[in-house]
């Protein structure tokens, strides 16, 4: 439903026909050199899924390890089908032996959880779950979600499942099967104060978030969800992490994902390559299998029981042994797929080490992403040595080198803020002019980065014309968007979140280009400012 802002929020459960639809719109429109767009973004829960190699390239060198001997396919009769927690996904099996993910509290803000369903009824804290429609403390689909093609009623259920599936010889397992769920059943009511409530909700642990704006055609600057984040983050800081989405757009179009308190995260295929409908961007943290279920590579996971109420339909029913109560799907894909993975993760790492905040978490997960898919182009690797890729982020997460850092990690210290502007410019930039606009703001602070934060103001009034890049004063280059997009919104002011600069020194001479690569519409660079986080040395 569309918020007060004027952006719509929905679960990311787009269908791949959809995906190409869209495709086909965008060749059209820019077939006929259309510069109108359908106006503001949606919001929406995250779903979906393409193709091929994969070279397996840690951060740092790994020691290959045997795979240890685990009970879960004995246990759990449908842990065969599940290849994304197997050597083709993420290989978490041997990590169980010391981390399952117990005590950590994750928060699953989706469209509701089954809690009748036997794979999870275990770890789902129904005292503390809040269905938002009726106050209720039973996160469960709601009669009118159920009958909404709209609301996409299984995600909530299918997304726990990645998550904490129980270790109790039914169905599946999850990536942290001892982690606790707390149903957080936002979509029974849509509305701005169920967003806002469950961003702020209390004694959550991670916040695991498969939905999000469509960002094919405009900038979704929901300030409801990043409000209420930046609000939680100053009085009871959790772990965010949120869906890039599937609409083969850029992540720097939202303004929850350019937040510095987000983790984004992209989809991969079972063949380790970026998938096609997956977002990208500067801010992406990492990839995890998302999957592609018209391939024949779904996401195993847990389902709505019964007949006709979930993903698994009598017409199209995963005939499998264990399967017999249409309670589990093979038909999950999509970066909604993708998030749970990782938050089951990062409570692998919390259990791990208690102590771990928001920025602890990415700074590991950006030290032993795999680098996968090593002949794609647009991998750079930055002057500390860490490789990252706009489509992969730092790469595919790795549960058993993560959990292995996470347990001694000492914690980052204290964060330091710098800051520098160049305001009242009123430069003019050229139109349908590579050469652009280029402006310098110095640093003179001693900061290992953590993550940087551009602003740009404009009064040009069609910002997919504008291709935007940020060198670092070691020479790293970051493009941040492309030009040539169906983007109209201005970016008056935009605030851009940039990764791929971590642990580079802040000290020096920054550069951003702005150049108009269109025709026809026209504007002015008014400011640009720079914003660092980071430690100082």
């Amino acid at each position: 439903m569309f918020t007060a802002s004027g952006s719509y929020r929905s679960v990311f459960r787009f269908g791949i026909s959809e995906y190409f639809f869209v495709l086909l719109i965008v060749v059209f429109f820019a077939g006929c050199g259309d510069n109108t767009t359908t106006g503001k973004a949606k919001k929406r829960l995250h779903e979906e899924v393409t193709t091929q190699t994969e070279q397996k390239q840690p951060q740092q060198e790994i020691t290959e390890q045997n795979q240890t001997k685990t009970a879960a396919n004995a246990l759990d009769p449908l842990f065969a089908n599940q290849w994304y927690l197997q050597k083709e996904g993420i290989d978490v099996a041997t990590v169980w032996e010391d981390y399952t993910g117990k005590g950590v509290r994750i928060g699953v803000v989706d469209s509701g959880i089954d809690a009748s369903h036997p794979d999870l009824a275990d770890n789902l804290d129904l005292a503390n779950s809040y269905r938002f429609s009726d106050a209720s403390n039973d996160p469960s689909a709601t009669e009118a979600e159920l009958h909404d093609p709209f609301t996409d009623a299984p995600h909530g259920t299918a997304v726990a499942g990645v998550i904490a599936a129980a270790y109790n010889g039914k169905g599946i397992i999850g990536v942290a099967p001892d982690a606790t769920l707390v149903g957080l059943n936002v979509f029974s009511s849509g509305d701005d104060d169920a967003f806002a409530s469950a961003m702020l909700y209390p004694n959550i642990d991670i916040s695991s978030n498969s939905w999000g704006g469509d960002l094919s055609f405009g900038l979704d600057d929901d300030r409801v969800v990043l409000d209420a984040i930046e609000t939680k983050m100053r009085r009871d800081p959790t772990i965010f992490i949120f869906a890039a989405g599937n609409e083969a757009s850029n992540t720097d179009f939202s303004s929850v994902l350019n937040s510095r308190y987000t983790l984004v995260v992209g989809a991969l295929e079972k063949n380790g390559t970026a998938a096609g409908y997956s977002n990208f961007g500067t801010n992406l943290l990492c990839s995890a299998p998302g999957g592609r279920a018209d391939r024949g590579s779904g996401i195993v996971t847990t389902d709505l029981v019964g007949i006709d109420v979930g993903y698994d339909r009598a017409d199209t029913h995963w005939r499998v042994a264990g399967n017999e109560m249409y309670a589990y799907t093979n038909k999950f894909d999509g970066t909604s797929a993708a998030v749970p993975i990782v938050s089951g993760v990062i409570a692998l790492m919390r259990e791990a080490n208690p102590s771990l905040n928001y920025r602890d978490v990415r700074y590991i997960i950006a030290h032993t992403a795999q680098k996968t898919d090593g002949n794609a182009s647009d991998w750079i690797t930055n002057s500390a040595g860490l490789h990252f890729n706009r489509r992969y982020g730092f790469g595919r997460i790795d549960p058993v080198v993560a959990t292995d850092v996470a347990k001694n990690f000492p914690g980052l210290g204290k964060q330091v803020h710098l800051h520098a502007a160049a305001e009242k410019l009123q430069l003019p930039i050229p139109d349908n002019n590579t050469t652009g606009v280029n402006i310098s703001l110095p640093i003179n602070a001693l900061v290992r980065i953590e993550y940087v934060v551009l602003t740009i103001r404009t009064d040009h009034t069609y910002s997919g014309d504008l291709k935007i890049s940020l060198q670092s004063p070691a020479g790293t280059s970051m493009q941040i968007t492309d030009g040539g997009t169906l983007t109209q919104d201005a970016y008056n002011p935009w605030s851009f979140g940039i990764l791929g600069l971590m642990d580079e020194n802040a000290s020096g001479e920054w550069r951003i280009n702005v150049s108009d690569i269109s025709t026809k519409d026209k504007g002015t660079l008014i400011g640009v400012t720079l914003d660092i986080y980071g430690v100082a040395l």
